[in-house]
């Protein structure tokens, strides 16, 4: 896939998210996620959406997570840490356009720290927030019991990167994990 689809992904499984999350309350359990609700969901995908969008605003050349001032200097409407629970479905809209538009608007020879392997740093985070987000759609689908299935070349894009970039990060596999840390696993 290349990466305008993996951007429009973005978008519109952040448009079903948000979806879910109008039909969810925010105290509902989200069934794959344990100790987590539908408000930490959306917190959650917010904040990651934000780091990502940073390390592409930014430039970053290693790791990091953005100081407060430096997202508040770049983004002063976003840099809340949280809003209220009736403009919180708002608030993670805003946060995903806000990573949409940063990649959409970063050049293609984009050079920023990544952590997985991609023919570039651009394709590498358009990727894997489209496949953070649909996962994180399904979750909040599932807080409802109401969930829908994924386009099957989409689905088959984010089980290669699975299996090509981020299994091979791993410095072992264990063959036995215990069922609370499998489910953690998902989130």
């Amino acid at each position: 896939m290349d990466v305008d689809t993996h951007i429009e992904a973005i978008s519109r499984e952040g448009r079903r998210l948000a979806t879910a999350a109008s039909h969810a309350q925010l105290d509902d359990p989200i069934p794959w996620c344990p100790g987590w609700d539908t408000r930490e969901l959306l917190r959650h995908l917010s904040e990651i959406h934000l780091w990502a969008a940073s390390h592409v605003a930014r430039c970053a050349v290693r790791e990091g997570v953005p100081e407060p001032a430096d997202l508040e200097a770049a983004w002063p409407d976003l840099a809340i840490f949280w809003p209220d629970d009736k403009a919180l479905i708002d608030y993670y809209l805003a946060t995903n356009a806000n990573l949409v538009a940063e990649l959409e608007s970063a050049p293609p020879d984009l050079a920023t720290w990544t952590f997985l392997p991609a023919p570039s740093p651009r394709q590498m985070w358009a990727r894997r927030q489209a496949h953070e987000t649909a996962i994180h759609r399904f979750d909040a689908e599932s807080a409802t019991g109401s969930v829908s299935g994924f386009d099957p070349a989409f689905a088959s894009d984010g089980i290669d990167e699975i299996l090509t970039a981020m299994a091979p990060r791993a410095r072992e596999l264990p063959l036995e994990v215990p069922p609370v840390s499998r489910m953690v696993l998902v989130c």
